[in-house]
């Protein structure tokens, strides 16, 4: 079996791979365990407290609960019975949600469902540039701007600033 080049290579103009430069990189200051332990227990408050960090949380949850690598079971009750699990739990995540930001809750699955498949109809016929921001998208945004903005690093001076 012979080798096959990347797909790349085969390109007309493909660029050589050894044309690639590394970024420059400088680190502006040190972090203390405690500075860094600190700051992992602000934030780990923050996101229990926040409506948008618990649900995507869960949603996790319920993902990993049906990315389990167990055999798929043949029997369609219990198949059925997981289906209805999944979607009662997401449903309740997702009422949590709502009322945690004073919105009201959805009544069943089905209205659920509706509700979501409107909403992406309505993103899909936007431009990207004009899609609101998610909620739960723009949780992780605000989070990192808090960890950035309470981080105090132990500034690194050179030998002629010490002086």
């Amino acid at each position: 079996m012979t080798m096959q080049p990347l797909a790349s290579a085969l390109r007309k103009k493909a660029l050589p791979w050894d044309t690639i430069r590394t970024a420059p990189y400088k680190p502006e200051g040190k972090f203390t365990s405690d500075t860094l332990a600190t700051l992992n227990q602000q934030s780990k408050i923050r996101q229990q407290k926040d409506p948008q960090f618990t649900y995507l949380s869960t949603l996790n949850d319920i993902r990993n609960m049906d990315d389990e690598k167990k055999p798929v079971r043949l029997d369609i009750n219990s198949r059925r019975a997981k289906m209805q699990l999944i979607e009662k739990r997401s449903l309740e995540a997702e009422n949590k949600r709502l009322i945690a930001t004073g919105e009201r809750p959805y009544s069943n699955w089905n209205t659920y469902q509706a509700a979501m498949d409107a909403k992406f109809e309505e993103r899909s016929r936007m431009k990207a540039a004009e899609r609101p921001e998610l909620p739960e998208d723009e949780a992780f945004i605000n989070e990192a701007a808090y960890l950035m903005l309470s981080a105090e690093p132990k500034t690194m001076l050179s030998p002629e600033e010490k002086l």
